[in-house]
């Protein structure tokens, strides 16, 4: 019984050390720059034309897909993220 005491004592005061360094280390070390928010039409785009290239390497009867990934990808993604970019500006424009 006294084991565990001793083990819920000290991960408390573990718990207690680690905030209080996070905290020190967030006030010495801010981050540089600043945060840029994604779109989700350019994650959309980026999943697209990565997955379009990763087809290829499951399916062996499109295996082009696979050996030209650079340039299926950016082709796949630059036509997804221009569809998404029309049709947003529709939408916003309502």
């Amino acid at each position: 019984m006294s084991f565990v005491l001793i083990a819920v004592a000290v991960l408390g005061l573990q718990a207690i050390a680690q905030q209080a360094c996070s905290r020190r280390d967030a006030r010495r070390f801010p981050p540089p720059g600043q945060l840029v928010a994604a779109s989700t039409c350019q994650l959309h785009a980026l999943a697209m034309g990565a997955g379009t290239a990763l087809v290829g390497l499951v399916a062996p009867s499109l295996r082009t897909l696979y050996d030209y990934s650079w340039f299926v990808g950016f082709a796949v993604s630059f036509i997804t993220y221009y569809g998404l970019m029309k049709f947003q500006s529709r939408r916003i424009v309502a």
